[in-house]
């Protein structure tokens, strides 16, 4: 552990060359770092990701979207999938747990796939009361932070951030 590996970048997709092979039920811990470039959608047709800008609320929009990197999957009929990424289209994926945390400006919203762990430190009273209703009832959407109240935080551009924390459980 804590050795660096050999390892190819081909476009979208890196091979990591390990020392040896690893056999069925082995596991391996790999610490990679990366960087994920956020994009103006309106460059790109039909886009799942970016950020998108309203001029006349002078703010922006960002969905980010298979922007983690994940092992390819392998399969008994196909072997290894290892395409690359295509901006559209879907692809094989191998689930996972992910424990994700998300430093955005103090006056931004985030929503994402998990479960929000520090819920009482990112939201309001009233908004963590919505946010109890929501998870007790599926009659119904129930909205978490209102059009309101998104409107008063775009009053002032923040410059101070708050980081989201986020747990997908496969």
């Amino acid at each position: 552990t804590g050795n660096p590996l050999d390892f190819i970048v081909n476009n979208t997709m890196m091979r990591v060359n390990l020392k040896e092979a690893l056999q069925p039920g082995q596991s391996i811990r790999l610490d990679i770092s990366w960087s994920y470039a956020i994009t103006d959608r309106s460059m790109f047709v039909l886009s799942r990701e970016g950020y998108e800008h309203f001029p006349e609320d002078g703010n922006n929009v960002y969905l980010i979207a298979h922007w983690y990197p994940r092992m390819a999957v392998y399969n008994d009929t196909e072997g290894w999938q290892n395409k690359q990424f295509q901006r559209l289209g879907e692809f094989a994926l191998e689930f996972g747990n992910f424990d994700v945390e998300i430093t955005v400006p103090e006056d931004h919203i985030v929503a994402a796939t998990g479960t929000l762990l520090n819920s009482s430190e990112m939201l309001g009273k009233k908004q963590l009361k919505r946010l109890q209703e929501a998870r007790q009832s599926f009659d119904k959407p129930v909205v978490i932070v209102t059009p309101e109240e998104a409107k008063a935080n775009e009053k002032e551009k923040s410059t101070a951030t708050k980081t989201w924390k986020f747990r997908a459980e496969n």
